[in-house]
């Protein structure tokens, strides 16, 4: 019963605003602006528009995704002022229904419009992206970015704008209010906390690629999850701001303890998508510590590496055959090697027989002395995946993790130093997927 009243609700509020011109026009803009930006103007293709599948379908999510903030501003406040005015949404009032159903039914109705138009948005994209674009078409893509990049921020609009709406009671405050907090949040918080406070994801890494999929895929999720928890939290607290007269007082108690409960969860989020940089840096830190710690260390010298390697659904097996020297004039008493912390060596052997051997983090320190010019050979078997933070650990934190420093226009590549699968397999020297003595 509660679930057919609700539905009653969003269809006729559904209705009223996909017939109401602030709708049409918004549909025109979104649709004409979205086609001229990715519509070809010349005989060749930028290379940013045609290398990755996902090149069309976040082009087009993500102008949507800016468009569709102040259109949702404007119909949450107007939504406000039609419950203070006569509409043809009046006789709902008289149900009896509860505070929390009519939000909630009307709350529905908006993202009802929004899906109608996202449709019609991803229409006119695949239209473009079928009839003028080389590139292979993937459905999934545009659900994707759809569902993880339109759909929180969206939510978290509507909930920010019906909150103020709600307590401001005043149209054109309203609106200024919403609008210049979207404005300042847009200029001054992208990069901030390592994109965390934007609710657009600008700078995230979020592209897709035939070999190695997405880039930080479960930072992305985390993010975004925030800005669907903060907007919930948001909705919930809105409901306190209705004139209408709540048919159970002591239910207030209820709106409020669960939107504070859902935002006090997106900080819980927030909080562990910091948390995942600043344990990477602190691991970062003593991989660091770990190479200055043998700075001043004698190291033999590799005449020949000969390796044989076997990909495996995760990670990698790998044999090394090496070929070590004393070039100094000191006796070596133990041999270091660096290899990636992610791998695990299972045994070192020298003419057949294993070597013991003690291991902190990069390092590997092997109990076997090596006279000045003396050669050895020894075999190593190891296995793992990699940890990529190991590599390029004299770049400093902010420079690091700064994702302007691999995007081609609104595109953020980020960064992958290693891709380990059985159909496909880069690694380059930096990620140290094999023992090196320099």
């Amino acid at each position: 019963m509660h679930i057919q009243e609700i539905d009653t609700i969003a269809r006729y509020e559904s209705q009223m605003i996909t017939r109401g011109s602030l709708w049409k026009i918004f549909l025109f803009v979104s649709v004409a602006y979205i086609i001229y930006a990715l519509y070809p103007r010349n005989d060749y293709y930028l290379w940013n528009k045609i290398a990755l599948d996902s090149s069309i379908p976040f082009a087009s999510a993500y102008y949507f995704n800016l468009i569709q903030i102040l259109f949702i501003i404007f119909i949450a406040t107007n939504q406000e002022k039609r419950q203070r005015m006569r509409s043809a949404l009046e006789v709902m009032n008289v149900y009896p229904s509860s505070n929390s159903f009519v939000f909630l039914g009307r709350t529905m109705g908006i993202l009802r419009s929004f899906l109608y138009l996202n449709i019609l948005v991803i229409f006119a994209t695949v239209m473009v992206h079928l009839l003028t674009y080389p590139v292979p078409f993937s459905l999934f893509i545009y659900l994707f970015y759809f569902i993880t990049l339109v759909f929180p921020t969206c939510v978290f609009t509507l909930g920010l704008s019906l909150l103020v709406a709600y307590f401001v009671r005043h149209l054109f405050l309203s609106i200024t209010i919403s609008v210049t907090m979207m404005i300042l949040v847009y200029l001054y918080l992208p990069e901030v906390l390592y994109g965390s406070l934007d609710p657009w994801a600008r700078t995230l890494p979020n592209s897709f690629s035939n070999f190695g999929g997405h880039v930080n895929l479960f930072p992305y999720f985390l993010q975004r999850c925030i800005y669907l928890l903060w907007g919930v939290g948001l909705l919930c607290l809105a409901v306190l701001g209705m004139q209408r007269i709540p048919n159970y007082p002591r239910k207030r108690w209820h709106y409020t303890c669960s939107g504070t409960f859902v935002l006090l969860l997106g900080i819980l989020l927030l909080h562990s998508y910091l948390n995942l940089f600043y344990r990477n840096e602190k691991t970062r830190d003593e991989y660091r510590a770990g190479f200055l710690h043998v700075q001043d260390c004698p190291l033999a010298s590799v005449l020949t590496h000969d390796i044989i390697y076997q990909s495996h659904d995760v990670g990698f097996s790998a044999t090394s055959e090496l070929a070590l020297q004393n070039s100094t004039k000191e006796p070596i008493n133990q041999l270091i090697l660096f290899l990636n912390p992610g791998l695990t060596i299972t045994s070192i052997e020298c003419e057949q027989k294993q070597l013991s051997f003690q291991r902190e983090h990069q390092v590997v320190i092997i109990d076997y002395c090596l006279q000045p010019n003396e050669k050895v050979s020894l075999l190593m078997h190891y296995e793992g995946d990699i940890d990529e933070n190991i590599c390029y650990l004299d770049i400093p934190a902010k420079a690091f993790y700064n994702t302007k420093n691999n995007n081609r226009g609104i595109q953020y590549h980020g960064r992958q130093f290693s891709f380990c699968s059985k159909d496909y397999t880069l690694l380059y020297p930096e990620c140290f997927w094999y023992p090196v003595a320099v």
